[in-house]
């Protein structure tokens, strides 16, 4: 794998299987045509520093080195200039490490797109308190109040019985691990002695609903950044100033509303493992790639399973990872998708496995989780376009039995998280041999 070292800024090769090595990562949004065509520094532009440093993308990778640096990393991974592109060997290895490059990190700096930069500015023009000027809190006789933390706030405003705390939830940014000195770099000040002092708040941004602003943010729309999330075991928050937010674990509720992650996930207090295909699938439903390929590519790591690399075969991407996943796992809810989508019709005939990711875009399926006992556990045999494998059937009669044209309710090992009980059927359709079915829902 390459990494970027910090220091000299240049490309070196080393092998991701060393343990001692320790290294940040970049979680981030590729630039759109519209913020300039070829602004991005990529693999090839690492010769020659001098060009690279005037393309608009290497603002994140001075902001990286510089992160990294400042934690006492010496390398950074960035996916734009640490894999060749132009190699597809080495691309397509890239695609299928990418989430255990991730996983290895010692931290992952995630580097929000300009909206929301524009957005806090935009917030702060049109917000009744102008945070460069006007007083937060305005306390008298400060010489009487005694020195102990509890008086102190942890944004750098003066709390007492007159002047309750500000909840933290409500300030978009907090401060930064190991830099305590931009929270309370003041408190010696404020205990001057000093009568009837003015008091100001230190945030670097206006009170304001961070989710709302996190919403327009397309790190959050975007199908790589999913798997970077869930990998990564330290995701620090900057937007595209380098102003810093907060971590994962301080943000999980708001993210999880954004994102549809179970917060179990993001706080890393359950294993993604432990989350069926559903719920996984749900979480990528709603993200978007600009080659649809990438759908199913950036898909691999959240699934654990490795495929080849075939730019150019389109939505079949997705239709090779189902089939992986059925070859890995033995999980029915990779079958419940589209039951939950508006106008769907039972009646109607349908493929057994969904025809993108969008199928599972509804908030049901991140409630389905898969369950055992109902099946005898035989693994499914993908056989062409034909996929084996047992259920027990419901409402079959002798006079019926196997009959072309006759539907029966199959019981699926999957359920509702919250209610063990409510198990998911689906409606099959007898083919015209006894053992094969279609499936109709």
């Amino acid at each position: 794998m390459w990494l970027l070292n910090t220091q000299s800024e240049k490309l070196e090769e080393w092998n991701e299987h060393d343990e001692e090595l320790q290294y940040a990562t970049l979680s981030h949004t590729w630039l759109r045509r519209s913020e300039g065509e070829g602004q991005e520094v990529l693999f090839a532009n690492m010769a020659d520093l001098a060009t690279a440093r005037q393309k608009a993308g290497w603002n994140k990778l001075d902001f990286a080195m510089k992160r990294a640096a400042s934690d006492e990393l010496r390398y950074v991974w960035i996916d734009t200039c640490c894999i060749d592109k132009e190699s597809s060997a080495e691309l397509a290895e890239a695609i299928n490490s990418m989430f255990r490059i991730y996983q290895k990190s010692k931290y992952c700096y995630v580097y929000l797109d300009g909206h929301m930069q524009d957005e806090t500015q935009s917030a702060a023009a049109h917000s009744d308190i102008d945070v460069s000027s006007a007083p937060i809190v305005c306390s008298a006789n400060i010489s009487a109040i005694p020195h102990q933390e509890e008086h102190s706030s942890e944004h750098g405003i003066l709390m007492d019985e007159h002047n309750p705390p500000l909840n933290s939830a409500d300030l978009p940014y907090s401060s930064e691990p190991g830099s305590g000195s931009s929270s309370r770099g003041n408190e010696s000040g404020l205990r001057s002695g000093v009568s009837n002092a003015i008091f100001f708040c230190v945030a670097p941004a206006p009170i304001c609903n961070i989710t709302a602003l996190f919403q327009k943010c397309r790190w959050f729309t975007r199908g790589w950044t999913l798997q970077e999330m869930v990998a990564a075991p330290n995701v620090l928050f900057y937007d595209a100033s380098g102003k810093y937010i907060g971590t994962l674990a301080e943000l999980v509720e708001k993210v999880s509303i954004i994102t549809g992650v179970h917060r179990e996930m993001l706080s890393r207090r359950r294993p993604l493992s432990s989350f069926s295909i559903a719920q996984r699938m749900a979480w990528a439903s709603t993200r978007q790639t600009t080659r649809v390929e990438d759908r199913a590519y950036s898909m691999l790591g959240i699934f654990d399973v490795n495929l080849p690399i075939l730019y150019g075969e389109g939505v079949r991407a997705f239709q090779r990872l189902q089939e992986e996943l059925l070859r890995v796992y033995n999980d029915h809810t990779i079958f419940v998708w589209g039951y939950a989508s508006p106008g769907f019709d039972v009646g109607n005939r349908c493929d057994l496995l969904a025809s993108s990711p969008d199928e599972f875009n509804h908030d049901q399926y991140t409630k389905i989780t898969a369950v055992t006992g109902t099946s005898d556990q035989k693994q499914y045999e993908v056989l062409g376009r034909t996929i084996r494998f047992h259920l027990p059937v419901l409402h079959m009669s002798k006079k019926d039995r196997f009959q072309a044209g006759v539907r029966y309710t199959a019981v699926l090992d999957c359920c509702f998280e919250d209610n063990a009980m409510r198990r998911i059927c689906m409606e099959l359709e007898c083919a015209v041999s006894e053992i094969s079915f279609a499936c109709a829902a």
